[in-house]
């Protein structure tokens, strides 16, 4: 991934979380693929998206907003529920 793709990831992740009427973080580690997917899957049925993103990427999203007091809660990865 070059740098503009990155760079519009990021933006991409900052207005899904500045939009979002919920967010939370969850570590994950630890689950297997398929309770994974069935938590995806029963969050789907109730229309709920979920984004899993890198916490660095996270990090660098919600810099200077007032979601950076997440900044300290994050994992290796973070859920982003909208």
């Amino acid at each position: 991934m070059n740098k503009q793709e990155k760079t519009a990831l990021v933006a991409s992740i900052k207005q899904g979380l500045l939009n979002s009427n919920f967010i939370l973080l969850l570590h994950y580690r630890g689950l297997s693929d398929k309770q994974l997917y069935n938590f995806r899957d029963n969050l789907k049925s109730q229309n709920i998206s979920l984004k899993i993103a890198k916490n660095t990427l996270v990090k660098v999203a919600i810099k200077d907003t007032t979601l950076e007091v997440l900044t300290p809660y994050l994992w290796p990865y973070c859920f982003s529920l909208c």
